[in-house]
This record gives structure tokens, C-alpha cells and sequence, in this order.
């Protein structure tokens, strides 16, 4: 989140209490990129790159009432996207919805969990307005995270969950809210495309897709069937099959039952192939552990529906999210990777387990599972272990990530014909990470909060010495 101050129509991210973000601080200011942008403009031209990837945050463009007016900066946005990128080579990649549903459409009508916030105009209002100048267009952004984690767990807004951790006191049914928030995205979504397709692509020439969260599955146990279909449980649910064939996948059908709400014939009529392209946001790997037969939840629950508990590869602790197991001391999991790959725990977050392999396998498997669709990595990044200024912006296992993943990329597409059309790394500058607030640090540029100060890290430079060389 790169945003700057809304006053008092911002987004629960802005206005909820700070004791669900990790950093105990909230994103009013975060990279001030709204009012700093010429800055950042001039870094992505200094860069060489040719793509730039950025949201727009509804609260900027909807005209809602509030105790200040009616707000609506539709035209100053307009003119931030122009003016700020009128070097005409760099290639916007604008997302229509990255979580932020503004606050007062949150207590209005509880976000997503209302088909009124899901049927919105938003669209109209950004093909309308940007899509003479934007030429690839995302619906929405990791929508699972909005799904689960904002409704199951306590501290990714709007926190909503059943019983644990609630110390905001929200309310939520993690067994129902989940799947209601996601069958809602998925309709904003085909809507949003079936809008684009009807009445702007012809004339624009842009394409539209969607940016899922993704990354790759392995069994815990070797060899271990039950294992193996948790692997493949894991990687079905949620949001692929819909926006490809039309419907939810059978084992939701099967795990979910009578909560998972359905879609009419219409709808999934809207919904299937309703993307030119597939954005995929890929940074780790995960074990997967198939959950004993006989364990019963104490209540229903997105987290558990799918039997699978899993965790990140570079810890021996599960982290499901009713209850924890410790796993043995040493190395429990049996792997002897071969080469460089030895040194793939190191990263600078606790749930990054870095595995380049990760995503060749992942697309390989969306080409087969899902047609060969088109393919943008659209995230991809590691983060410095230390947050030292002097010592973050030497970022040399960020270099050594992105050029692993990369090559494994490019042995993707050598070996299983995968159709790649874009790499884009997370993030130009260092920000507000949701839930994590400030404490991690994915940009190519170091951020000093106090002063808004963007100071180039080591990787940016080889980012500038590739685009150079043409490579």
C-alpha cells in the first residue's frame, strides 16, 4: 500500500485499530506515492522498466458522503496517471480492486459480504477514465485473501472471525462469510469482464485478466498418499477453476456442501474463460499434510473445510489455524535439495519459504489443469533479513531469488511450452504491508519513513544493468 492521508474516508486497513497490524502502526501516510509520484516516476524511467503495476483506491474514485461531503478525486487520479506517466513506453498495469474497500461502504454493508458492494460501477467509472491510456487491466488482486484471511483471521482487515483472536470484536462465521465474500469477488469479477469485453476492449485495445494467490504444494511425507491428495487439494481450491470453467471445483462441492453457494447458469456462463490473461503472484512453497479422518473441528470453518493443514517450508511448525503442531527438532522434512537450492531457507520473512522450483511446477500445472492460458507473474519478490538501512539496501538474496526464479521461469517455458508474457517483481518501493505494516521490505528502493526518502537497494541497480543490456 503506497497510498497518501483520506482523512475520514479511507479503508478499515486506515481506520481500524492498530493492535491487528503487526507493526502497531496503520497506513494513513505509508509511501506518500499519491504526492510523490513524480519521484517514483522518474525511478521507473531511471529504471528502464516498461511495466508499472499500481490499484486504485476506491475511496478516491467513489463519490461517497461523509461528514467532510461528497469525495471524489475521479479527475485528479486521471490526471495522475497521465501526467505522472506521460513517458508513453512505460505500460500500465492498473488493478481495479486490491482489498481496500472504503470504510464506509465496510460499515454500510459489511464490504464484499454484500452484493450491493460486490455490483458496484466502480469499473465503469476506471475503463471510462484510464482506458485510453491503460492497456492491461486486473480485476482483482489475491481475491483468497480477502476471502479467508479477512474472514478468518483477526488481524488482516476486516478481521471478521468466529471466536479466536477477535480483539476487535467484529463478528464473523469463518463457515459461511468466506465462501459468501469469494462467490461475490468472483461475480464483481465476470461482471467487470463481461462489461470490458461489451463495451470498451474493441475501442480501447486492452486485455483483462485476474491476479490469484499461488504458489506450490509438496506432500509432507514422501511417498505418503494421503499427503500427495492434500498437495492436490490444496492447489484446486479456490478461485482458478470458476474463472476458467464456470464453477467451483468438485472437491469444494464435496468439502463445503450446502454452504458453498452456487451459480446460476448465467453466471457461470459469465464466469468461464472470463480472462485474456492469468496474473499469478508467486513467492513460496508450502508442505501439506493430510488432516487425520477422525479430527472433527470445533466449528465449521473455511481453514478446515479442505482437511489439509499446511505450513512453510522453512518451519517446523504447522501453522493451522486452530490449534499448532511442533514438529521434531533438526530437519524434519527429509529434503536434500541438490545445488544452490541447499540455501533456499534463507528470506527475510517467516512465511517465505524461498523455492524457485515452486513455480516452474506451478506453471506446468496451470497449463495442463487450465487450458495454457496466457501467463503474468505478477508478483514475485524476497525481502533483506535485516532492516538496517545500510545493510538492507545490499539486498544480495534478493538478487540471488529473483535470478533463481527467473531461470526457472525460462526452463518452464523451454520444457513445457508455457505461455509467459510478463515478469513483474513486488514491489517498486518499500510500504505499508497490510497486516504487517511496516516491518517488511519488498521494494527495490529502501523507504525511510520518517522523511519519505527513497534510497536505491543493490538489486535495483541490477535491474537497471539488465534492461541495458537488453537482457
Amino acid at each position: 500500500m503506497h497510498i497518501g492521508w483520506l482523512g475520514q474516508l479511507g479503508t478499515p486497513w486506515i481506520q481500524r485499530r492498530t493492535v491487528s497490524i503487526f507493526s502497531t502502526k496503520n497506513g494513513d501516510i505509508a509511501t506518500n506515492a499519491y504526492d510523490l509520484d513524480q519521484g517514483d516516476v522518474n525511478i521507473i524511467a531511471d529504471l528502464g522498466l516498461d511495466v508499472y503495476r499500481f490499484s486504485i483506491a476506491w475511496s478516491r474514485i467513489l463519490p461517497i458522503k461523509s461528514s467532510q461531503g461528497t469525495h471524489t478525486r475521479t479527475h485528479a487520479h486521471k490526471t495522475y496517471a497521465h501526467q505522472s506517466f506521460s513517458v508513453k513506453w512505460i505500460n500500465l498495469e492498473l488493478t481495479t480492486f486490491h482489498w481496500d474497500v472504503p470504510q464506509a461502504l465496510q460499515s454500510l454493508y459489511g464490504g464484499f459480504l454484500s452484493p450491493r458492494v460486490g455490483g458496484l460501477i466502480i469499473e465503469t467509472i476506471l475503463f471510462k477514465n484510464f482506458g485510453d491510456r491503460v492497456k492491461f487491466w486486473i480485476t482483482l488482486n489475491e481475491p483468497l485473501s480477502l476471502s479467508e484471511s479477512g474472514h478468518t483471521l483477526p488481524y488482516l482487515a476486516p478481521g471478521r472471525c468466529t471466536i479466536w483472536g477477535n480483539v476487535d470484536r467484529t463478528g464473523g462465521d469463518e463457515g459461511i462469510e468466506p465462501y459468501l465474500v469469494t462467490h461475490l469477488q468472483l461475480l464483481s469479477h465476470a461482471a467487470a469482464v463481461d462489461l470490458y469485453r461489451q463495451k470498451y476492449q474493441e475501442l480501447q485495445g486492452g486485455i483483462i485478466g485476474i491476479t490469484l494467490n499461488s504458489q506450490w504444494f509438496l506432500p509432507f511425507r514422501d511417498g505418503n498418499e494421503d499427503d500427495l491428495k492434500a498437495a492436490e487439494i490444496q492447489l484446486d481450491f479456490t478461485f482458478m477453476r470458476p474463472v476458467t470453467f464456470g464453477d467451483y471445483p468438485d472437491t469444494m462441492k464435496e468439502r463445503v456442501g450446502e454452504r458453498l453457494p452456487s451459480f446460476t447458469p448465467v453466471e457461470g456462463r459469465k464466469l468461464e474463460r472470463s480472462y485474456d490473461f492469468l496474473g499469478l503472484n508467486y513467492y513460496t512453497g508450502s508442505f501439506t499434510h493430510f488432516l487425520d479422518e477422525g479430527y472433527v473441528p470445533p466449528y465449521p470453518s473455511y481453514v478446515t473445510d479442505s482437511g489439509v493443514n499446511f505450513h512453510s517450508l522453512n518451519s517446523r511448525i504447522f501453522f493451522f489455524f486452530l490449534y499448532i503442531y511442533d514438529l521434531d527438532e533438526g530437519n524434519p522434512f527429509g529434503r536434500s535439495w541438490t545445488g544452490k537450492l541447499c540455501n533456499y531457507h534463507i528470506a527475510g520473512v517467516f512465511w517465505l519459504q524461498v523455492y524457485p522450483p515452486g513455480i516452474g511446477d506451478l506453471l506446468n500445472y496451470t497449463k495442463v489443469a487450465y487450458d495454457n492460458p496466457t501467463i503474468y507473474i505478477t508478483e514475485n519478490g524476497n525481502q533483506p533479513i535485516t532492516h538496517i538501512c545500510s545493510e538492507s539496501i545490499n539486498d544480495t538474496v534478493r538478487i540471488d531469488y529473483t535470478e533463481d526464479h527467473l531461470c526457472c521461469v525460462l526452463q518452464a517455458v523451454d520444457e513445457y511450452d508455457v505461455t509467459i508474457s510478463g515478469y513483474i517483481t513486488w514491489a517498486l518501493t518499500d510500504n505499508f504491508e497490510w497486516a504487517y505494516g511496516y516491518t517488511n521490505r519488498f521494494g527495490l528502493y529502501y523507504v525511510d519513513y520518517d522523511s519519505l526518502t527513497r534510497i536505491p537497494k543493490s538489486f535495483s541497480r541490477v535491474v537497471q544493468r539488465s534492461d541495458q543490456q537488453g537482457s
